[in-house]
């Protein structure tokens, strides 16, 4: 993965072997990857394949945004419920005439 990195997209390691872990610990590392994403993968086949990001950690703004469309739909879904519900009520409680009926017709 480094030999890539560095051929392919000119990456160069800072971090060096050895000295004091402490005080590494507090500079970052120059990683060419990320971290804590979610990702999917198109196709199995060795040359093929490919990954790809589907998912980057929201703002809190993004994250009510998302919360409120979510409750917003569910409302909607609840109201079409409802609605249907309202409808085969009715359906149910309409009188049908007879006359439509073949058994009902006089010969």
């Amino acid at each position: 993965m480094q030999k890539h990195c560095k051929e392919i997209h000119g990456w160069i390691n800072k971090q060096k072997r050895g000295g004091d872990t402490r005080s590494k610990s507090l500079h970052s590392t120059n990683k060419i990857w990320t971290t804590d994403c979610a990702c999917q993968r198109f196709f199995k086949v060795n040359s093929w394949q490919k990954y790809f990001e589907v998912a980057q950690q929201g703002t809190a703004l993004d994250l009510q945004l998302q919360a409120s469309q979510k409750q917003d739909f569910f409302r909607a879904i609840e109201d079409d419920i409802q609605q249907a519900h309202q409808d085969a009520t009715d359906d149910a409680n309409r009188v049908s005439g007879f006359h439509d009926y073949v058994s009902a017709i006089v010969p």
